[in-house]
């Protein structure tokens, strides 16, 4: 089962982070920082964006992308459990 850059980026998020995703009406996955009062968005192609909203946020996805490639060759391979992410609902 092949793995997205997205879902990489999210599983990275939730699992080392410990950001918690939250309801958002943008087209972009929102995290909530566990130790900041910002926000992650993380968009459908793996971009990741910190801020306090989708508008006011600043992109920080090569830093974001390294981070995610040093702990998957210190850790293994991130690995998709069946149905974690469901895809987002259009509106």
């Amino acid at each position: 089962m092949a793995i997205t850059l997205t879902e990489k980026v999210r599983m990275y998020l939730e699992d080392v982070l410990e950001a918690e995703q939250v309801e958002s009406k943008s087209r972009y996955f929102q995290y909530k920082s566990k130790t900041r009062e910002e926000f992650y968005f993380v968009g459908n192609a793996g971009a990741v964006r910190v801020g306090s909203n989708a508008s006011n946020s600043i992109s920080i996805t090569r830093h974001f992308l390294t981070q995610v490639e040093e702990y998957e060759k210190e850790h293994g391979p991130f690995v998709k459990a069946r149905g974690r992410f469901p895809k987002k609902k259009r509106r």
